[in-house]
């Protein structure tokens, strides 16, 4: 059978096209087979020939064309890294691995490694606050018109902000369960968008291009259909039970493939170096069949369609492929597509190693390593754990790229090298008096911050370098004999305290450099970082898609005097009684 739109030869029984997908009407043997009656002296060669082709069909296609010359590393590039990523993915996504998949697990590496885990905790889990009550220019001219202070707030579920900025006062929270966003004022209230419920929220809303409210939103009938479906879908994917099944399925189906790799694979043991080294050999014969195996379990799994139907709407992948009405329509059509998958592979001529090396007793992951060739071009690609320091590696022809986080003495470093030449280092230390971090990038400076602390005093400094260009012209700089001074400076000072799991410090004297021009002004600011804190309350909150148009006028209105006020505030229009020497 063949395709009515693109002449793609097909399977007789074939639902869609696997080359352009065209959905297929049921096949009519009856008309066909009344063709070469008709016309036999016609029809009597393509006839003989048709059964010999689908009979031999692997043979012509394994005498493909081979791929030109330069888009052969290419292709193999982005297959090895493809490869590798799945199988990381995969690794990550089952933290009960055996030696036969992957001997621990990738997800217990990175979460051991103290230096990442450390430096999530830090960014997920924290308060900061800083607030700026005065700013004065070096003549004691300029200083704010109000008060400005910000205090935020995170553990990983929720996040809440609290802003009193030039005179308005606000908090703004989020929360993953529920999903929702609450804007809390004193003029204005509290409002939100809960996501759950969203769509049939909208349908009842001002906005709804039905509602005839001003604030009617102008969707055609196809738009507003994506719209509400975008809504439906972005709701239920979202649900905490959606994202743990999702996970479930994701282990579920990495160690089907685990599996079926080391099913058809050739698997070879050894010890190197005290660990177990586990390699598996696979060629395009033994891929083809994983691929096989894999789409008719994948294609056959009813239960996992009715969760696709029910979690997420087939239209947000569906795109143009209007004929994709139901996620039974795509199972259908990677179903039919796995012949030309599985034919595809087997005639590209590659083999794939991969290495996992574990201790013995233990099965800590030490490294993963993969090994794509073809034609006699080779792509390695690999990551390496060892205590704290983790290496990610990858080379073709005689070329190697790394990306390495190393534990140091007091410290660490990230860097990135390419054909032995480093192109990229940032480092950060720790003393008894502070810390220090820099970033250089092919052998120039780009940025240093370092920061020191005395009996309850400390200094702050900041320097942002352009390696392009030259400050002889504008002032000599001390940067350890370099000639070439920050094209962007700050430097402050004041007291220093530990508290709350954190630290506390006050601003008493800023200093600024750019481009030349240094200034300084004092200040009467404080900014806090702390790990010891208690995350607050989410306030009840009215939600905004319930709120009527009047209500709507009210909010608009109130927004449109806050940013007047604000804005007019930081020209110095709210406070006339200010003397505003300097613009801030």
């Amino acid at each position: 059978m063949f395709c009515p739109k693109c002449g793609s030869q097909l399977e007789d029984d074939a639902k869609f096209c696997a080359a352009c997908g065209e959905k297929l009407e049921a096949p009519q043997p009856a008309a066909e087979e009344a063709a070469p009656v008709e016309e036999a002296p016609v029809e009597e060669t393509p006839v003989q020939e048709k059964a010999p082709v689908q009979e031999e069909a692997p043979k012509p296609k394994k005498e493909r064309k081979p791929l030109p010359k330069w888009a052969l590393p290419a292709v193999i590039a982005a297959t090895a890294v493809v490869i590798v990523l799945v199988i990381f993915l995969i690794i990550a996504s089952n933290p009960k691995t055996t030696v036969k998949s992957a001997l621990g697990g990738l997800d217990d590496a990175m979460a051991d490694n103290e230096i990442i885990s450390s430096m999530f905790t830090a960014l997920n889990e924290f308060n900061l606050m800083v607030d700026v009550q005065q700013i004065y220019g070096p003549d004691g001219q300029g200083a704010l018109p109000n008060p400005m202070k910000y205090d935020i707030y995170s553990d990983g579920t929720q996040s809440s902000m609290y802003l009193d900025f030039l005179g308005a006062k606000f908090d703004v929270h989020s929360t993953t369960d529920p999903l929702a966003l609450i804007v809390n004022a004193p003029d204005i209230g509290s409002y939100g968008l809960a996501f759950e419920g969203m769509k049939e929220a909208f349908r009842k809303s001002v906005f709804h291009p039905d509602s005839g409210s001003k604030y009617a939103l102008d969707m055609n009938e196809e738009a507003l259909e994506m719209f509400e479906e975008f809504l439906d879908g972005y709701e239920k994917l979202l649900k905490q039970e959606s994202m743990e099944e999702m996970n479930d399925y994701l282990s579920e189906y990495g160690e089907l493939f685990i599996d079926l790799m080391w099913e058809y694979g050739e698997e070879e043991s050894e010890s190197v170096d005290g660990n177990k080294v586990v390699t598996l050999t696979m060629d395009e014969k033994a891929m083809a069949k994983v691929v096989k195996d894999f789409i008719a379990e994948l294609t056959s799994d009813e239960e996992l369609v009715a969760f696709l139907e029910e979690r997420i709407p087939v239209s947000m992948i569906a795109g143009e492929q209007t004929w994709i009405e139901s996620w039974d329509d795509v199972m259908e059509m990677l179903k039919d597509s796995a012949s030309e998958m599985t034919d595809a592979i087997k005639s590209a001529d590659f083999k794939i190693q991969l290495s996992v090396t574990a201790s013995p007793i233990a099965h800590d992951l030490k490294a993963i390593d993969i090994k794509i060739s073809s034609e006699g071009v080779s792509v390695k690609a690999g990551i390496a754990f060892d205590g704290n320091n983790i290496t990610i590696s990858a080379g073709m022809a005689g070329s190697k790229f790394v990306l390495a986080l190393e534990e140091t003495e007091d410290g660490w470093t990230v860097y990135a090298k390419a054909a032995g030449e480093k192109l990229f280092e940032a480092e950060y230390k720790e003393s008894d008096e502070g810390w220090s971090f820099g970033v250089e990038a092919m052998g120039e400076t780009l940025l240093e911050a370092e920061f020191e602390e005395s009996d309850g005093k400390y200094e702050f400094l900041f320097s942002v370098y352009d390696a392009s260009m030259g400050y002889d012209d504008y002032y000599d700089y001390d940067d350890g004999g370099s000639d070439q001074g920050p094209v962007f400076g700050l430097f402050c000072e004041g007291d220093y305290t530990e508290e709350k799991g954190g630290f506390t410090i006050t601003i008493e004297e800023l200093g600024i450099t750019t481009d030349g021009w240094t200034e300084s002004v004092t200040m009467d600011a404080t900014i806090g970082y702390y790990t010891d804190f208690d995350m607050p309350e989410i306030p009840a909150y009215t939600d905004l898609l319930a709120a009527d148009e009047e209500t709507i006028d009210d909010l608009v209105a109130l927004l449109e005097q806050f940013f007047n006020d604000a804005f007019g505030g930081m020209m110095g229009e709210a406070v006339p009684d200010y003397d505003y020497g300097y613009a801030y």
